[in-house]
């Protein structure tokens, strides 16, 4: 089951959040490092992920989507992720919504998704 990412821009158009992935069921997976953990950073222009650590017993689901909401300006140009052009994508004018799909990314890779 792919992941979608949500976020939620505040008033100055920056969101962070982050992931912390294990197996569900191993106990002390903190304290032996056997988990993920990513943070993802999103501003006006940019989506960007970095990997903190890499060692889940469970492999972390591919990233399907990334849906940002409260983007308060169309992109203009090419949505790119990791320098490559995203030929489909939408952006809800009304909602201020920004959909990119069908991305199935590796989340564990640094990942950069840009637009203006």
């Amino acid at each position: 089951m792919p992941f979608e990412i949500l976020v939620f821009l505040d008033e100055n158009q920056l969101a962070t959040g982050e992931i912390y992935w294990d197996d569900g069921d191993s106990l002390d997976t903190y304290e032996n490092g056997d988990f993920t953990h990513i943070k993802f950073e999103c501003n006006s222009t940019e989506f960007n992920t970095e990997t903190m650590q890499n060692s889940s017993l469970l492999p972390i689901p591919k990233m399907h989507a990334v849906i940002i909401t409260g983007l308060n300006k169309k992109p203009d140009k090419v949505v790119t992720v990791n320098d490559q052009e995203l030929e489909n994508f939408m952006y809800d004018t009304n909602l201020q919504i920004l959909k990119l799909e069908n991305l199935d990314i590796d989340m564990t890779e640094k990942i950069t998704m840009k637009w203006q």
